[in-house]
């Protein structure tokens, strides 16, 4: 399955790159497009093991944010099978949560989301407003709340109440949130950055045993 997986997500990356254009609006068909790329490739990875694992191998690690995305998808619907989410609806809400989960960065400028270093206060709180914007965004096109946005919303917010932007708590953040928080996390941990190198698999997950200890549930981080 190599090829037809450096395929498909060369599909899906063509799919979701116009909908991470700087300053686009989130418009109804755009979404829909997006919602029935997720959903295929959802219900084909859920039947293919190999699939899944050849396409982990496929994934580009430059950390562009359409690019970003769909890792963190595929990663999230990989954890979400490992701890034992089955039904058709909760892998679903995973990977369309997962996959539009930074859309709210569209209106952050690139001066902040490339900066080669740390931000400094006011970006921060800039960047910190992603997933509130995201979540409305997907609210507005849609116009209603779907099932999934919570997942926009939530995707940094840390089981020790250190996440953002509610600073909510163990079980008070969903598991299907925690699931791509962990997932997005990894996912930028073994990515390339202008300022850092990408770290391995390993490091990846060291880091966020160790170093990031307490942000994410045990049960779900491991």
């Amino acid at each position: 399955p190599g090829e037809r997986s450096k395929q498909a997500y060369h599909v899906a990356m063509t799919v979701m790159a116009p909908l991470f254009t700087p300053d686009t609006p989130l418009e109804a068909d755009a979404l829909d497009i997006a919602h029935e790329m997720i959903d295929v490739l959802t219900r084909v990875l859920d039947q293919d093991d190999d699939m899944l694992w050849s396409m982990v191998a496929a994934m580009q690690k430059h950390l562009a944010t359409h690019s970003h995305a769909l890792n963190t998808a595929i990663y999230s619907l990989a954890l979400a099978r490992q701890v034992g989410m089955s039904a058709w609806q909760e892998l679903r809400d995973v990977a369309r949560g997962a996959i539009l989960h930074d859309i709210g960065k569209v209106k952050i400028s690139s001066a902040i989301l490339d900066k080669p270093g740390p931000l400094d206060d006011r970006e921060w709180e800039v960047m910190r407003g992603h997933p509130m914007s995201g979540y409305e965004m997907i609210v507005r096109a849609m116009g209603d709340v779907p099932t999934y946005a919570h997942i926009v919303a939530e995707h940094h917010e840390r089981a020790d109440g250190s996440g953002y932007p509610y600073a909510r708590r163990g079980g008070q953040v969903a598991v299907d949130s925690q699931i791509v928080a962990i997932a997005d996390a990894f996912d930028a941990i073994t990515s390339e950055r202008s300022y850092k190198a990408a770290a391995t698999p390993f490091e990846g997950l060291r880091t966020m045993r160790f170093a990031m200890r307490g942000q994410f549930q045990d049960e779900l981080l491991r």
